[in-house]
């Protein structure tokens, strides 16, 4: 089971799909929310916006959602590479992550990458 779901995943990130929801598994909550913090602490909120709130920059880059569309190998990938995941869009960017350096452990990379992934797609 593992192996397949470790496989979906490899396959995921060379072909850009999304995992299904189903075969994430569900973050701590007290991670998550350690997530939640250091979102805010680190100032994420000035260049990203979630529920319409943040944003103080530029309204360009939502992260509503962000859990439904990638898996959390390439949520962490933007946080550590980030100038590699913006090669990968394709498109010139008025702010771009790799500006700016952070210094996070890899206890604060695993909240992180468990609060985005609890930022899913909303249901109609």
């Amino acid at each position: 089971m593992m192996k397949h779901v470790m496989g979906m995943l490899v396959a995921g990130l060379l072909l850009g799909v999304a995992v299904p929801a189903a075969q994430q598994t569900t973050p701590d909550p007290k991670l998550v929310e350690a997530g939640r913090k250091l979102y805010a602490a680190q100032k994420c909120v000035q260049c990203h916006t979630v529920d319409g709130a943040g944003g103080t920059l530029t309204k360009q880059y939502p992260l509503d959602g962000v859990g439904s569309r990638l898996p959390a190998a390439d949520i962490r990938r933007w946080l550590t590479h980030p100038a590699e995941m913006e090669a990968k869009l394709g498109k010139p960017l008025k702010l771009k992550m790799s500006m700016r350096k952070y210094a996070l452990s890899e206890a604060d990379l695993d909240a992180l990458v468990a609060y985005m992934l609890t930022l899913k797609e909303k249901k109609q």
